[in-house]
């Protein structure tokens, strides 16, 4: 049995080689309207509906592909994008083709020069930033679950002695 999430996303893009009767297809409309109204009553499942579609359904697309799609949406050209941003043109190719990272200045000036969603963008690109880092380690999912509660309880670095301090709030940042 598909759990809401999951199933409320398989019914909106159901696979096209099944044929639906028209009983079949009421029945799953009714379910997927029971299903909407499910995620709907609760931000968080909201949230992992949306990343349930976008993993499971939508091909997720990169950084540097989001920039190349807009840039060309644009007709602005590599040169006249990578001038904007005072880098070669060889370099903006490279992020757009994902063989070079941009920096954090370089995604916020491109979110300005494409018209894209600054915030939008900045999480993209850091959730590469945190892949990159643990794609390849056995235990990178508990990490990350760890440092979502961290993050969560509230955190400070010490900039004098490099040490981190969990600050305890009162309320968790999303709840």
């Amino acid at each position: 049995m598909l759990k809401p999430i999951q199933f409320a996303a398989h019914l909106i893009l159901p696979n096209r080689t099944q044929a639906h009767t028209l009983p079949d297809f009421l029945t799953s409309l009714r379910l997927l309207i029971k299903s909407l109204k499910f995620i709907a009553t609760n931000p968080k499942k909201l949230f992992i509906f949306d990343n349930y579609c976008q993993v499971n359904i939508f091909k997720l697309k990169t950084t540097g592909e989001i920039i190349r799609e807009k840039r060309e949406k644009k007709g602005l050209l590599l040169r006249h994008v990578s001038a904007q941003l005072d880098i070669d043109p060889a370099i903006l190719s490279k992020i757009e083709r994902g063989e070079r990272k941009a920096t954090r200045e370089q995604i916020t000036k491109l979110a300005d020069i494409l018209e894209l969603d600054k915030e939008s963008l900045l999480i993209q690109y850091l959730s590469e930033k945190i892949l990159y880092e643990i794609q390849d380690e056995d235990l990178g999912i508990q990490a990350l679950k760890v440092a979502e509660k961290t993050i969560k309880y509230g955190v400070t670095k010490n900039k004098q002695n490099g040490r981190i301090t969990i600050n305890k709030r009162s309320k968790p940042v999303g709840d």
